[in-house]
């Protein structure tokens, strides 16, 4: 995922971005995403998190955090309103 950021970030609006992640950690991945993209807009999903990490990464600068239990019209909703503030 870092590699396909370096190469096409200018092409990326915004990033979902998974909690729980099998080799890297949320934290360090965004802040990796971040490295290649000072103004990067990063999602946060998952169903399972720490809230300390989630207040962390939304202090970074994280748009939002959505919960996967969240329903479809829920999840669809947030996506909009964060592709929303790339308006702004």
């Amino acid at each position: 995922a870092i590699e396909y950021y370096k190469k096409y970030h200018t092409m990326v609006s915004m990033l979902l971005l998974d909690m729980i992640l099998p080799d890297i950690s949320a934290t360090d991945l965004f802040n990796k995403l971040r490295q290649v993209n000072p103004q990067a807009k990063i999602v946060l999903w998952s169903a399972y998190t720490l809230p300390e990490v989630v207040q962390d990464l939304r202090i970074k600068g994280a748009i939002d955090f959505i919960d996967k239990g969240s329903n479809v019209n829920e999840f669809v909703k947030r996506v909009i309103a964060a592709a929303q503030t790339l308006q702004q």
